[in-house]
């Protein structure tokens, strides 16, 4: 469905999504377009914004396929670095300042708020549940 010279994943598309995610009027998100090399007609927007509309589902089948599973193991070794890192510190092998430290303790908290976006996501939800239910069969089965 993408349509010639602005298909999925093109910059005039995430552009357009800046100018939803701003909230911004038909006028501004003109101006905001043209400026960032984007000169379109109202009309020409309407589309593109109607295109990312009616895209919604693929957007979330995508996440729900191809970006949960690669973010549970992102959070698995960003976990696993951060706990080296705590345990560095506090055998003295590393020295950190204070902001570093702080740094150190909303990495966790972050990767929590991350997921429990995906996980309000009714697709997401019932994949990853899915995937739970495999890696039980096959730890069952090990």
């Amino acid at each position: 469905m993408p349509r010639k010279g602005w298909g999925k994943g093109t910059e005039v598309v995430n552009a357009v999504q800046d100018c939803i995610i701003r909230r911004l009027y038909t006028v501004e998100s003109l101006q905001y377009l043209e400026a960032k090399g984007f000169k379109m007609s109202e009309a020409k927007l309407r589309r593109i914004k109607k295109y990312i509309r009616e895209s919604t589902q693929d957007r979330l089948n995508y996440i729900a396929y191809e970006e949960y599973a690669s973010s549970q193991v992102e959070a698995i070794d960003t976990l696993k670095s951060v706990n080296g890192m705590l345990l560095e510190i506090a055998t003295g092998k590393r020295k950190v300042t204070k902001n570093e430290l702080k740094a150190l303790e909303l990495i966790p908290q972050n990767l929590k708020i991350l997921e429990e976006l995906y996980d309000s996501n009714p697709i997401v939800a019932a994949i990853a549940k899915k995937l739970e239910v495999k890696q039980n069969v096959s730890q069952e089965s090990s």
